[in-house]
């Protein structure tokens, strides 16, 4: 399991749970139940659009999350209770956006 800390750079997971390769984020802040990031402009990028804001996750209890459905089979893609079902390392050695 990877533990995301500030600094890092990483890509989002939608709400399928298919990363989105395009974008890259570099982390600000990555707590307990709550991680800033901030978008990363490309190089040569000349579309003059540009993220100023971070963008906040947050995490949902898994206790919490256990009593509302019966078990954790039963629990929707959309309802994040760690760091990597939002994120994925960007540019991690080995991993492929194909298989992830």
């Amino acid at each position: 399991m990877t533990h995301f800390k500030k600094g890092m750079e990483v890509h989002i997971r939608n709400h399928q749970g298919q990363a989105d390769t395009r974008d890259r984020y570099k982390i600000r802040s990555c707590g307990k139940k709550q991680a800033i990031v901030d978008y990363i402009v490309p190089e040569g990028s000349n579309n003059g659009y540009f993220r100023g804001t971070g963008s906040t996750y947050y995490l949902q209890n898994i206790t919490t999350v256990r009593a509302m459905y019966d078990n954790d089979n039963e629990i929707p893609n959309y309802v994040k209770t760690s760091w990597s079902d939002h994120f994925v390392l960007a540019g991690a050695d080995g991993w492929d956006a194909c298989e992830n």
